[in-house]
């Protein structure tokens, strides 16, 4: 019995290795190895891998950019967990992946800035913990009026793009509407961050070590203070190549058609 950690399948590695002369729409189908959608109130994966989602009580539905969307708000029982199937386990060092969602946060104030500005929480993560100082994995969090993608390797190295801005330039773009936001991650150089299909940050990973995620990636305000504060998120993929900026701009646009 192997406990070598495998990246993917090896029918999934075939798939990866997409042919960039082909059609845009084929190459986000083939490389989609997760993708959370919600049908007659039921939150499921339909990338065809089939990884579980356990919904909590607390996490609610709200009208979404098709449909409905997940809202969480900030207590132990609003939260979405998925458990990511045998196939779709990428451990290894060399594996590029891109994770896209939708976003809608409440306009960050005067006030709440200079009560929480500090505070920073996670809202969708697959940090493995292995103490209580060091977890490796990925993570979208939030503090004050940032934006944070944080990836950690099981050294407890850490990569960070962060998309700050403390005038009101961030809540013209994140203030209560839904924001496209889509990060790529090339081992062999970058990670990016864009929103609404425009490069925001980088961050150069080449650094960083094996990073060996949970098996559950989880959607909940982590160690959020704000009992008040709340999130949406809507049509959350997970991608096994990191895409380019046409793919980028080709996801974000069919979500209107």
């Amino acid at each position: 019995h192997m406990s070598t950690p495998i990246p993917f399948s090896y029918s999934k590695n075939l798939d990866c290795w997409v042919d960039n002369e082909e059609d845009i729409d084929v190459i986000l189908k083939k490389s989609t190895i997760l993708n959370l959608d919600i049908n007659n109130d039921i939150i499921s994966d339909i990338s065809g891998f089939n990884s579980s989602v356990i919904t909590y009580p607390d996490a609610q539905l709200v009208p979404g950019i098709n449909g409905k969307a997940i809202h969480l708000v900030n207590n132990e029982s609003s939260e979405v967990i998925v458990h990511k199937a045998m196939d779709i386990e990428y451990n290894d060092m060399f594996n590029n992946f891109t994770v896209s969602f939708w976003l809608r946060v409440p306009k960050v104030s005067a006030s709440h800035l200079e009560q929480y500005g500090t505070n920073e929480y996670s809202i969708i993560s697959s940090m493995k913990k292995y103490s209580l100082s060091i977890g490796s994995g990925w993570s979208v969090s939030l503090k004050g009026n940032n934006l944070i993608w944080t990836l950690k390797d099981s050294a407890g190295e850490v990569r960070q793009i962060t998309f700050r801005d403390l005038s009101d330039k961030f809540n013209a773009y994140l203030a209560n509407k839904w924001v496209f936001i889509t990060i790529t991650n090339d081992r062999l150089s970058s990670a990016n961050l864009y929103i609404n299909g425009v490069l925001m940050g980088s961050a150069e990973i080449t650094g960083l070590g094996a990073i060996r995620e949970d098996n559950n990636i989880t959607l909940k305000l982590d160690r959020c203070n704000n009992n008040n504060q709340y999130v949406s998120i809507d049509k959350f993929r997970i991608f096994c190549k990191a895409l380019n900026p046409k793919e980028i701009e080709k996801l974000y646009t069919s979500y209107y058609l």
